[in-house]
């Protein structure tokens, strides 16, 4: 009997290379009593061809012979690529004057911001892209409140599964897993999430399992999830500051190869104290949505090293122009791995300075200080609920968010022009989700506009 009689066809859509194998460890994962309330159904959506390009990936990745970040110079193939896309993107060729050198006067192009996908998005994706049936998006608002829609590739992801596998590597950890394990736990602790369980065609066929620690999500309670997740075996876990401490409140045990800790930043102390308590090598990883990830703590705990081979990242000013070496500024990108949504020049928001040489890194990197929430009832409530919370029943621009020590929460919403905000609904939400805490509502058409404001702050403490 082919693979192709035994799985079921919605299940060869989202995941066209599945095997039986892969297939049966997919319902061991799924149907076993304590499992979680599954609310999703997702494969990878990889084909024929993209393992062969993953591969080819990371030989690059391993040999690092032209790392784009390795000096201050843009690399001549970044350079070429760019003014290729030049005449695919709408942005792009707004941003790239005619007859500019690309390699003599890059520091002089204009940078790109969050603002500009939250709202020229159309632009800036390769108007001759044609085929949107693997078309992935991600949706974030990030640190600074802008609510992003961010278009992906299916072989984008795959390629991110090879800079978590240099990551591990760096810091001591396996990264081969095998087609009768689960390779990889996605750790939440959010009040609404996707929770569901695929197969990973990249890692050999290895399972995946994203897990929410709320009440809600587990029918038989915090016993069950002990059990569930203790068991699952899991060789490395994808998760968040806040989600591990939940992990240690709810008595998870957990026995990783590694814990690659994103989102927001991972401090000293909490790095030191989840290493301690789960057995296993903590890694800070400093990734966006938008740009996919850039650096990783080093295994020297000195500064974070950038992964990938193939972005080129600056450190620049206020008017676009980098920083001397060692000189804190605004981390600026360049990355055209996503076809979707190739990125020149983008401030990321974030800061710290840099590092050139055959492993560059960045130093005293800032901007992601983790943010906890709490609902009236006690349960942690993350900023990613906060902020689907309130666009799904309104639109807006950009958000400030805050909760005070004593569980009183603001928010400041700038609208977007010719789209009144519903406050009355916005307060509902916020309301369903926190609880009934004092709750104080403003309307901002300058919010952002002029400096950096945080999009969430708290005075609760992780």
């Amino acid at each position: 009997m082919s693979d192709g009689e035994q799985i079921p066809a919605e299940w060869h859509e989202r995941s066209p290379l599945l095997t039986t194998t892969g297939w049966a460890l997919l319902q061991r994962i799924r149907q076993q009593a304590d499992a979680p309330r599954w609310n999703f159904e997702t494969g990878d959506r990889l084909l024929d061809g993209d393992l062969a390009q993953v591969d080819t990936f990371r030989a690059a990745l391993t040999r690092r012979d032209d790392v784009a970040s390795a000096t201050d110079d843009v690399p001549g193939w970044l350079c070429d690529a760019v003014m290729a896309l030049r005449a695919r993107s709408w942005f792009v060729e707004r941003q790239v004057p005619v007859g500019f050198d690309l390699r003599r006067d890059w520091v002089h192009l204009p940078t790109m911001s969050r603002d500009d996908l939250a709202s020229r998005i159309a632009q800036v994706v390769p108007h001759d892209i044609e085929d949107f049936s693997r078309l992935l998006v991600y949706d974030t608002s990030g640190t600074s409140g802008h609510a992003v829609h961010v278009p992906h590739d299916p072989l984008v992801l795959a390629k991110s599964q090879a800079l978590a596998e240099r990551a591990m590597r760096r810091h001591g950890a396996s990264p081969t897993f095998g087609s009768d394990e689960v390779a990889c736990l996605n750790l939440c602790a959010q009040s609404h999430t996707y929770v569901f369980a695929s197969i990973f065609n990249v890692w050999n066929g290895a399972g995946f399992v994203k897990a929410n620690l709320h009440e809600r999500d587990w029918a038989g309670g915090r016993a069950a999830a002990r059990r569930y997740l203790g068991g699952l075996g899991a060789g490395l876990v994808t998760s968040d500051p806040i989600s591990l401490s939940e992990a240690m409140r709810w008595d998870v045990e957990l026995r990783p190869r590694a814990i690659i800790s994103t989102a927001v930043g991972l401090s000293a102390q909490l790095r030191t104290r989840f290493a301690a308590h789960f057995g296993c090598p903590v890694i800070d990883w400093y990734s966006l949505t938008e740009t996919g990830p850039i650096a990783c703590s080093a295994p020297d705990g000195d500064g974070w090293e950038i992964v990938p081979h193939d972005v080129f990242v600056e450190v620049i000013d206020e008017v676009g122009l980098p920083v001397p070496e060692g000189v804190v500024g605004e981390i600026c990108v360049t990355t055209l791995r996503n076809p979707m949504m190739p990125l020149v020049r983008y401030r990321t928001g974030d800061y710290a300075s840099i590092e050139r040489g055959a492993v560059p890194r960045l130093r005293d990197l800032d901007g992601r200080a983790p943010v906890f929430f709490r609902s009236a009832d006690g349960n942690p409530v993350s900023s990613v609920d906060i902020g689907r919370a309130m666009r799904l029943v309104s639109t807006f621009a950009q958000h400030a968010f805050a909760q005070r020590a004593d569980g009183s929460c603001t928010v400041t919403l700038r609208p977007v022009p010719g789209l009144p905000i519903d406050e009355r609904a916005v307060r509902s939400a916020l309301s369903e989700l926190l609880g009934l805490q004092p709750l104080e509502i403003a309307v901002d058409e300058s919010l952002g506009t002029e400096s950096k404001i945080p999009a969430y702050a708290s005075e609760i403490e992780l």
